[in-house]
């Protein structure tokens, strides 16, 4: 069964647009609301059209309305379009509308009890519905009965009785004019599914559906006409086949040369041909034509189309107004983020969400979650932000998933839980959305909320890769540059970065300007480093630190040093040091103690306490200014004062020498045992001899003791030494003052 499911796709497919609400049934109670709902949810509004076909089922009194509404309503229950879940609900409402006789319900259930869709399986009780379906003449069911009845026999209409009676029937709807059924008739032998392929029946076919009016046979057949090659200029030709039916007044041909012209599959795009079929398909009341037509002029297109936000704003709403809800959305993020010709407001951006979402739009639901979330045209409110994604969720969009899983990792609207993002990440990932593969590989490269786990980290930066993620490339490089969940390889690393960088990732061009500088993974080539520099700080100034330390290790000084004053004229420190250490010992320029000093002077004012450490040495020394022991002194008290044990030292030393300060052991001794508390073993050492001599202190032998010791062990490699040589003085005093008392 399920090879028959799969490969008749095609059929089944056509059986839901050959039995389309028929302008009679329209007429009828609850015909309007049915056939507004099959609109609303072949625009993807799920939640309107669920409210329409409800409508429908509770006034129809023909009982094809009501069970053609239960039917609709019954899908969207089941998949959880534009309404919460309930497969157990779906399928009553389904049951419901088989008993009033409705084909698809019986297809369907016929479908579901042979796969165990959603029920147990039971083979007879599908097959029954089947039957019944068929009985009605429903095609699909026709194909499927006949390939159930033999499960071995190919699936072609040669020697199977049903599936010729199906392809007769669709070529009797086809001769009859219906452009549905000339499509699927196209398909089959451009496929050559059912039937051998035939590609001149297959282009036949395409040719009466455009005809028809058939809004997708030309593209279709320009697509098949490049497959095989058959044509110089499939598009063109197909553009001919169009333009003919769209002279002669068809609309869907109008709507299809437009879109050919604006996105073609291959060429280059004809705006002016494209705005022409466009405007007169509007004039003709196309409601998917006055939204192509809107957004064109809602962004303009260079030296095309100018935007025009007025016209723009008025075929959009004129287009949401006749069914293409989708529409608002587009006006909501035009005025949210300013896009094409309209300036940005918030507010109406949000006004025009709350419209698209209330008819329908999971879209627009993701949008408000986004409003409040930024608190942008409404007060901030994660809370709100968060239950308006789990709704976008609910109806069906699976792109809302990354940013619930975002909301969940930074615990907005939500208490905090990683492993709650990454759940919503991986169900992202399997519906194929994305944005959600980096975000996924972020997770398993921290091991937040998830295992650690470099391979799957790797994995899935991988995919987000070849999805055109510039981070994710610049995340694989430095996996296969450092060999982190893969086999280290270096070229490889060059390859990735190449890429990413050619993406405009800054971050990918400072680490191929390393590679190329050190030569890793490609030949050494300072030129090359030093362009992909030079394009890194031409995208963003604020890499300028990165850029200079990157030209001063390709030994290019002076492209370094002018990069440093660059940012040292902006405020930056660590470029002043720079500079300051440039100039003091002659790196990149000529040696200039001078302004080394103005710069240490500079960075010491800002407290920075080895450059005042510097201004003193330099007073000290006379290096850049007219040496001044007293100035001297004046910086190392400033340093000595925010905590600098050299700078303590300095002054315990000037005190014990009187050395531009009046001499003073006590307060030797104090700084010196300043220096020591900091852990200084200096400091430690002369407190140690301090307490040993009894300098600026009473003599101690025991603190002597201790504090050389702790100098010793500090790594102070003579302190154990005094001691020694200090106990044994002490010893050999010792008889010879006892000797002095008994003679005295």
């Amino acid at each position: 069964m399920h090879r028959t499911v799969t490969h008749l796709g095609i059929l089944a497919t056509a059986s839901l647009l050959t039995t389309a609400c028929s302008y009679t049934l329209v007429e009828k109670p609850g015909g309007r609301a049915l056939a507004d709902g099959l609109n609303l949810r072949s625009d993807g509004n799920g939640r309107q059209a669920a409210q329409q076909f409800s409508q429908a089922a509770e006034t129809a009194q023909d009982p094809r309305v009501r069970s053609r509404a239960l039917y609709e309503l019954g899908t969207l229950y089941r998949s959880g379009h534009g309404v919460p879940q309930d497969k157990v609900k779906g399928l009553q409402m389904i049951e419901e509308a088989a008993k009033l006789g409705n084909d698809r319900a019986h297809l369907d259930l016929g479908e579901a009890y042979l796969t165990g869709a959603d029920v147990p399986i039971d083979r007879e009780k599908g097959l029954a519905h089947l039957r019944v379906a068929a009985v009605t003449n429903n095609q699909a069911a026709l194909a499927l009965v006949a390939a159930e009845a033999n499960p071995q026999a190919p699936e072609t209409v040669a020697g199977n009785p049903m599936l010729s009676a199906t392809l007769t029937k669709y070529e009797f709807d086809a001769a009859a004019g219906n452009d549905s059924a000339m499509m699927v008739l196209a398909r089959l032998y451009r496929e050559g599914q059912l039937v051998p392929k035939d590609p001149a029946k297959a282009e036949g076919w395409y040719r009466q559906a455009i005809a028809a009016g058939n809004e997708s046979a030309a593209i279709e057949l320009a697509e098949f006409w490049m497959e095989n090659g058959t044509r110089k200029d499939p598009v063109g030709d197909a553009k001919k086949l169009l333009a003919q039916a769209a002279e002669a007044g068809n609309l869907g041909a109008m709507v299809d040369l437009a879109r050919l012209n604006e996105r073609p599959t291959t060429g280059t795009p004809n705006y002016a041909e494209a705005m022409k079929w466009y405007s007169r398909a509007t004039d003709l009341g196309h409601p998917g034509a006055m939204a192509d037509l809107g957004r064109i002029y809602l962004y303009g297109v260079p030296e095309a189309v100018q935007p025009n936000e007025a016209r723009a704003v008025a075929l959009l709403n004129r287009a949401a107004e006749n069914g293409i809800t989708s529409a608002y959305a587009d006006l909501g993020r035009a005025y949210m983020d300013g896009l094409g010709g309209i300036q940005p407001n918030p507010t109406q951006a949000v006004a025009y969400f709350q419209r698209a979402a209330d008819a329908g739009s999971d879209s627009a639901v993701k949008e408000l979650a986004r409003a409040y979330r930024e608190g942008r045209g409404v007060p901030a409110d994660a809370g709100r932000a968060f239950a308006l994604l789990q709704e976008s969720v609910a109806r069906g969009n699976v792109n809302a998933r990354v940013d619930l899983g975002d909301m969940y990792l930074a615990g907005e609207g939500v208490s905090a839980n990683a492993h709650a993002a990454a759940e919503q990440y991986h169900m992202a990932a399997q519906a194929g959305v994305p944005t959600s593969y980096r975000r996924l590989a972020d997770l398993y490269a921290s091991g937040n909320g998830v295992a650690a786990s470099p391979e799957k980290a790797v994995y899935w930066y991988g995919l987000a890769a070849q999805q055109g993620d510039p981070r994710a490339n610049v995340e694989l490089a430095r996996a296969y540059e450092t060999g982190y969940g893969v086999g280290k390889d270096e070229p490889k690393a060059v390859s990735l970065y190449q890429t990413a960088a050619q993406q405009g990732n800054v971050e990918a061009m400072l680490s191929l300007a390393t590679l190329y500088g050190e030569g890793r993974g490609v030949a050494k080539n300072t030129q090359q480093s030093n362009y992909w520099l030079d394009k890194a700080l031409a995208l963003n100034p604020d890499k300028l630190m990165s850029v200079a330390r990157a030209y001063q290790r390709n030994g290019a000084n002076d492209k370094a040093l002018a990069l440093y004053q660059r940012a040292a004229d902006s405020g930056n420190d660590e470029a002043l040091v720079k500079l300051a250490k440039a100039y003091e010992r002659g790196e990149g320029t000529s040696a200039n103690q001078t302004k080394a000093v103005q710069m240490f002077q500079r960075l010491a004012a800002k407290g920075d306490l080895q450059a005042t450490l510097k201004v003193a040495e330099s007073y000290e020394k006379g290096m850049g200014v007219d040496a001044s022991v007293e100035e001297s002194m004046k910086w190392y008290r400033k340093a000595a004062d925010a905590g600098e044990p050299q700078a303590m030292l300095k002054l315990a030393s000037a005190y014990a020498f009187g050395n531009g300060v009046d001499q003073s052991l006590a307060e030797s001794f104090g700084w010196y045992q300043r220096a020591a508390n900091k852990g200084n073993v200096e400091g430690q050492y002369q407190v140690g001899l301090s307490y040993a001599r009894g300098l600026g202190v009473e003599r101690n032998p025991e603190q002597a003791r201790d504090w050389l010791k702790k100098a010793q062990a500090n790594g102070y490699p003579i302190a154990d030494a005094v001691w020694q040589s200090l106990s044994q003085a002490e010893a050999k005093q010792a008889p010879e003052k006892t000797a002095d008392k008994s003679g005295s």
